[in-house]
């Protein structure tokens, strides 16, 4: 029986990061600090123009306004040159995904949305999947969760010792064979032949050192040498019974040793989208929190046809759009004038009678984020 061996780990200078998603970081100077999903990914190494550390349990890093990060699971490049913002997850990894988010496209309103393209992208990209379903692979304990119902977070925990088998593993790949997350999804996760991410994953081993399951596996040549004595044993003597516990023995740590090996396969890429689908929700809530309209509620004679304004604000008082639009959902209530990116205004007249209630809905993107957010008022009309 062998132990496998791996070289010893690298000492990685890492900041300490901490703070609200404010845009104060906490820190001593002006950085910012983002997070790498509402989970949180932790160990992976990241790198700005002017900051360098590894994401902590929160996955936050830090970065100056206007600079683009890069990120390293290891010694592997999974993202570069990011621009980046207070979440980012591996969604906005790619440039051409981030291109289609700026894009967008519309709903069933004909109001412009980027939620059908992150659906999207989460379902179909093959590069979003397979880095998203490394990263579920590699978590300490398998499990990620929100907090929320009584549950603390579970984030993705990437520990040091993982990394340091990944890294040995990586450079032993054989020559002429790399990670290439741009593969096929089956592709990239094939187990026979052996992909070349696979063949990295076989040899990680999640539990510490010591464990038996760490262990090489044993020799089929020593249980089937085995087997051959047990055939000329007599059957219940204290010799036969010997060699039969020593055969389950090793025949049961092999099994064991198997099943604590991971594969992507045990990572559907429905688990991917679920994942995604879910952060993507989160962030959007969060970062959305943070604008409203104003006034909120309108109550308006039927005689009053002169228009009526629905400003759109952000609680720091520094909101500038890029993009505005408006609709009525029952126009023989209210109908829409007009709107406006550079006012922050739209501007509606009541069509209807005593007694109805309209309903306007809004789609704004600020400036400098792909995100489209969803505002509505429903103004009701009297005598």
């Amino acid at each position: 029986m062998t132990k496998k061996t791996f070289a010893l780990p690298l000492l990685v200078a890492s900041l300490a990061l901490g703070g609200c998603l404010d845009g104060d970081s906490g820190s001593d100077n002006d950085t910012e600090t983002g997070r790498l999903t509402v989970t949180g990914i932790e160990g992976l190494r990241y790198q700005t123009a002017s900051q360098a550390g590894t994401t902590n349990a929160d996955g936050e890093f830090q970065y100056y306004e206007g600079e683009t990060v890069s990120f390293w699971l290891g010694d592997l490049l999974l993202a570069s040159d990011v621009p980046a913002k207070p979440f980012l997850t591996p969604i906005d990894f790619s440039a051409e995904n981030r291109e289609q988010l700026r894009t967008g496209s519309t709903n069933e309103n004909g109001l412009s949305t980027h939620t059908l393209t992150e659906a999207r992208i989460a379902a179909e990209d093959a590069e979003t999947i397979n880095i998203t379903r490394l990263l579920l692979a590699l978590d300490n304990d398998k499990t990620t969760r929100l907090a929320g119902d009584g549950n603390e977070k579970n984030n993705i925990r990437i520990t040091d010792r993982v990394i340091q088998q990944f890294n040995q593993q990586l450079a032993a790949l054989p020559e002429g064979q790399s990670v290439d997350f741009t593969q096929n999804v089956n592709a990239f996760a094939a187990v026979t032949p052996a992909s070349p991410i696979t063949r990295v994953l076989e040899q990680v081993c999640f539990y510490p050192a010591e464990d038996e399951r760490c262990d090489e596996p044993n020799g089929q040549s020593e249980i089937d040498a085995l087997k051959a004595e047990l055939a000329n044993r007599t059957p219940g003597t204290p010799e036969y019974e010997e060699i039969a516990d020593q055969i389950k023995d090793l025949e049961d740590q092999n099994r064991d040793i198997e099943n604590a090996t991971r594969y992507l396969d045990d990572y559907g890429t429905d688990r991917v989208e679920t994942f995604l689908l879910r952060e993507t929700e989160q962030i959007n809530s969060q970062l959305g929190r943070e604008y409203y309209v104003t006034p909120f509620e309108f109550t308006i004679p039927a005689s009053d046809t002169s228009l009526k304004t629905i400003n759109v604000r952000s609680h720091d008082g520094r909101l500038d759009l890029t993009a505005l639009e408006a609709i009525a959902l029952n126009p023989e209530a209210v109908e829409v004038h007009s709107w406006s990116a550079q006012t922050k205004e739209v501007d509606f007249f009541v069509t209807g009678e005593p007694g109805s209630e309209g309903e306007v809905r809004l789609s704004f993107r600020p400036d400098g984020d792909y995100r489209w957010y969803q505002s509505q008022v429903k103004p009701v009309i009297t005598d």
